[in-house]
């Protein structure tokens, strides 16, 4: 579907990593071979934000408890909150550690740790000398009557955490914060829209002061925002042009320095392949695009008629949706598995239709995502009034009412297997919630609702809720109009 609270520069909060140097050891993981073996079980890493060869743990497999029951198992703005989960889940702490396994992961919060691996689930291992602590969320918050604004983060476990500015500037807007692999450094567009006045930032973690630094511009990289921008798991940012209300074409660059790509003259939605460089968008001609940094674009066979492609990070499947023929235009969106190198599309969620006096009451999907292992989808349905002889509308509106008191949004899971195909009926997951987001080690659950940032702890065992939700107190009148753009990111481990 691609159809403001006031926070202080820093309000208080430091974010602590270890300090990098100037020499420049590696640009990517072949540059680290030199180093010979990893010890058992820890591989050599090129940490991109400063050039060094790192040791990392491989990943731990899951374990789970036995015998533990986990439980019960285009712009038509599916992100417009019309209902709210349970604002009587609020927890100011930690989410309920539950019955799950971390799964090797034993370090605590504030404990000492040599990689992340060591930390449990939704921490990182951070600062010289280096703790467990718990990862960021980064989002567009808009503040006031005026609607400017703000790229911000806050830390995931704590309902009263206080909140980031990323920006330094006091006057200018800001939006779309994205990370990098390593989560030291986060990307967001700064300035008012418009090919002059825009400018693609990057700023370290921590944020110490006059660290943020000025990737490109409007001008020179041709586009008047940074619009549908991805950096994880790459080294390279790639972000779709817009000129006036047209978004089309692909640009890439490196933000350490490098020569902008211009990758594609059209298509939009990058979406990164686990390796970094190759990439996937969508285009109105071709539907599903795939292509490397440097190589040479074709469409994904299967893909024809798709939209917003996301990669698998542990296999070569692609998540994408595709418009329902016959359905009501911009009303009409249901989701697809592919493989990357083409083949058949398997529908994952359908459109639904429910019969009502005067008509029905029908579901599209959007917002797709993956979780980290690959063997979830989350989703929004997205509910709508479709009376007979009369034009669709959003459940939540004050004419939808065929929808009585329905939710206008639900977010959804499904579990798929590796060839990409769905394993038994799909699941209700958060009534009233839009644009959710797996942590990377897939235990928890990020979304939004009412403009605020709910945070659910799950079992990975079925992508159940474990515990009640974290309510973020701050920030509030987060953005979920340009869906995907919109939807909070996750600092990498």
């Amino acid at each position: 579907m691609t159809k403001r609270v006031v926070v202080g520069a820093l309000c208080g909060a430091l974010w602590v990593v270890a300090a990098g140097c100037d020499s420049k050891e590696c640009r990517d993981e072949f540059d680290c071979r030199d180093k010979g073996a990893a010890p058992t079980g820890q591989t050599w890493e090129c940490n991109l934000d400063n050039h060094k060869c790192e040791l990392r743990n491989l990943p731990a497999p899951a374990q789970f408890d036995a015998g533990t029951n986990p439980g019960d198992g285009g712009d038509t703005d599916a992100g417009e909150d019309s209902g709210t989960p349970d604002a009587g889940n609020e927890d100011s702490g930690t989410p309920d550690a539950g019955p799950v396994s971390d799964g090797g992961m034993t370090v605590g919060k504030g404990g000492v740790c040599g990689v992340s691996d060591d930390c449990k689930p939704g921490l990182r291992c951070e600062g010289t000398p280096s703790t467990c602590q718990a990862l960021y969320l980064a989002v567009t918050v808009a503040t006031g009557g005026g609607g400017q604004t703000h790229a911000v983060a806050v830390r995931s476990d704590d309902a009263q955490a206080p909140v980031v500015e990323l920006s330094e500037s006091s006057s200018a807007p800001s939006r779309y914060p994205r990370w990098s692999k390593s989560g030291a450094s986060v990307a967001f567009a700064e300035g008012s829209e418009g090919v002059s006045s825009v400018k693609l930032m990057t700023r370290p973690v921590s944020p110490s002061l006059g660290g943020s630094k000025e990737v490109t511009d409007g001008t020179t990289a041709g586009t008047a925002d940074f619009v549908y921008m991805e950096w994880e798991p790459s080294r390279y940012i790639g972000w779709s042009q817009k000129s006036g209300n047209t978004i089309s074409g692909i640009k890439l660059l490196p933000p350490d320095g490098g020569t902008l790509v211009s990758a594609s003259p059209n298509g939009v939605l990058l979406a990164w392949a686990p390796n970094g460089v190759d990439y996937a968008y969508s285009t109105g001609a071709d539907g599903i695009v795939a292509s490397s940094i440097g190589g040479a674009a074709a469409p994904v066979s299967g893909g024809a008629g798709g939209t917003e492609p996301y990669y698998n990070r542990t296999n070569t499947e692609l998540l994408f949706l595709k418009a329902k023929t016959g359905s009501p235009a911009l009303f009409n969106e249901e989701l697809y598995t592919l493989p990357a190198a083409g083949g058949t599309a398997t529908l994952i969620a359908a459109m639904t239709s429910e019969a009502v006096t005067g008509g029905s009451v029908d579901s599209f999907v959007a917002y797709p995502t993956w979780s980290p292992d690959g063997t979830w989808a989350a989703y929004v349905r997205a509910y709508f009034a479709n009376p007979t002889g009369g034009s669709p509308l959003l459940c939540g509106n004050s004419g939808a009412t065929l929808c009585g008191t329905r939710e206008a949004n639900i977010i959804f899971v499904r579990r798929i297997d590796a060839s990409g195909a769905p394993v038994g009926d799909e699941k209700a997951l958060v009534p009233g919630g839009t644009l959710p987001a797996f942590s990377p080690d897939g235990r928890f659950l990020a979304y939004v609702a009412g403009g605020k940032l709910y945070v659910q702890q799950l079992n990975p065992a079925d992508a159940s809720p474990v515990g009640t939700a974290i309510i973020h107190a701050q920030p509030t009148g987060i953005q979920t109009a340009k869906g995907d753009d919109h939807r909070p990111r996750w600092q990498p481990r």
